[in-house]
């Protein structure tokens, strides 16, 4: 399930600036534990098939033991992703481990994207939260490409 968890953020990075375009919002609140600060794609212009470097920068208000990461991406009407994964595997895709410690948050995961996503338009949202189900990121993107 980790897997699913850098696939959408793959689909997601396929819309770097150079593509038709995407945005970013949250969904959470501002009692949110993870404050996103940037989410950096690397290189500018992704490539099917090629290599990709996605970071997420952010601060961790406390520390997290564990919890859920639910993924829901759509392209046009039709669902791509709808799963949800334990938390600490979906980290740990990441090169984090659990407990996640409260502070500075920094955590990068390069990995290949397929050769044939297809074109359209996506819209998804991946929400986490923690042992206690309270809400740590919840973010909801548009991209075209």
């Amino acid at each position: 399930m980790a897997r699913l968890f850098v696939l959408a953020l793959a689909v997601v990075a396929l819309a770097a600036p150079a593509v038709l375009g995407i945005s970013w919002t949250s969904c959470g609140t501002t009692a949110d534990h993870l404050h996103v600060s940037s989410i950096q794609i690397s290189p500018e212009t992704p490539v099917a098939g090629g290599e990709i470097a996605v970071t997420i920068d952010g601060t961790l208000d406390e520390p997290v033991n564990a919890g859920t990461v639910s993924l829901q991406f759509l392209w046009g009407h039709v669902a791509v992703a709808n799963k949800d994964m334990p938390l600490c595997g979906a980290v740990g895709s990441m090169g984090a481990t659990c407990p996640v410690p409260a502070g500075a948050f920094s955590h990068k995961s390069t990995f290949t994207l397929p050769q044939d996503i297809p074109h359209g338009s996506y819209t998804g949202k991946i929400r986490a939260v923690d042992e206690n189900n309270e809400e740590i990121l919840c973010l909801s993107t548009l991209l075209k490409f």
